[in-house]
């Protein structure tokens, strides 16, 4: 749906069949990935920025203010919970500033789809990348449960430490190896470049289905003369000529001597 299958077979990892270099370098919608992308960044960003920053320092401030007049027994709780609200809405907004922080980059930049496919190309081999944005989705969608918006907020941060984590201490200690089932070596180097290959893949079959073509023909002339030099007689069978006809098949023309 809306051109978006090559990208959730590489970011789900769900489909091990659908893993294929074709589907990684297709991009068929480049905006609307480009802005997926944009919203996973702006929501990691503003859940650090809301779950990390404002709730700590709006908590302090509000407990500050409390005075023994104001002061319940519930008065801790309802600042806690008030904190947790505005962290959540940190979340929320960033489903308005992504795609809209996207366009205006991609006018800024004037992107064209071109260059949008090579952008987006690049993001799927990150392994950075994907390993900050799977951790977050699933992280994100734990929290949601537990707590909507406000345990959101908190998985995704969890994801964002865990990223850190992975790539700072955990590969460097462990020597942990990718279970990626395309290699960095098996990447194309660009979209571009994939296209061709493909473009081009049609006419190579083509050739070699030629080259198949005349092999059992030499196969079948020898069978030929075999046959026919136990009986006394001698074949003489010569290709004469190649004619291409409209459909792209090859129409051989056969000139037969005996002798």
């Amino acid at each position: 749906m809306f051109g978006l299958g090559p990208w959730w077979y590489n970011f789900s990892q769900f489909h091990r069949s659908e893993l294929t270099v074709d589907n990684l370098t297709s991009v068929p919608s480049p905006y609307i990935e480009l802005t997926i992308f944009g919203t996973f960044k702006a929501a990691e960003l503003l859940s650090f920025v809301g779950g990390c920053i404002v709730h700590p320092a709006y908590r302090l401030f509000l407990l500050r203010n409390l005075t023994p007049e104001t002061t319940t027994n519930n008065s801790v709780k309802i600042i806690r919970n008030i904190c947790r609200k505005t962290q959540g809405r940190f979340l929320l907004a960033s489903f308005v500033v992504g795609p809209l922080s996207t366009l205006a980059y991609v006018s800024y930049c004037s992107l064209n789809r071109k260059e949008a496919k090579e952008l987006c190309y690049k993001i799927r081999c990150s392994e950075q990348m994907m390993v900050w944005d799977r951790a977050a989705v699933s992280l994100g969608c734990v929290g949601w449960y537990w707590k909507r918006f406000k345990g959101a907020v908190d998985g995704i941060n969890m994801a964002s430490i865990y990223t850190a984590y992975y790539f700072t201490i955990q590969k460097r200690l462990t020597n942990a190896s990718a279970t990626s089932k395309i290699e960095s070596w098996q990447r194309p180097k660009s979209v571009e470049e994939a296209e061709d290959a493909r473009k081009s893949l049609p006419f190579l079959m083509h050739v070699g289905r030629d080259e198949a073509e005349l092999a059992l023909v030499e196969l079948s002339l020898s069978f030929i003369n075999g046959f026919f030099g136990r009986l006394g007689l001698v074949v003489e069978i010569y290709i004469t000529g190649d004619r291409a006809v409209m459909d792209d098949e090859i129409d051989k023309e056969w000139t037969i001597f005996w002798r």
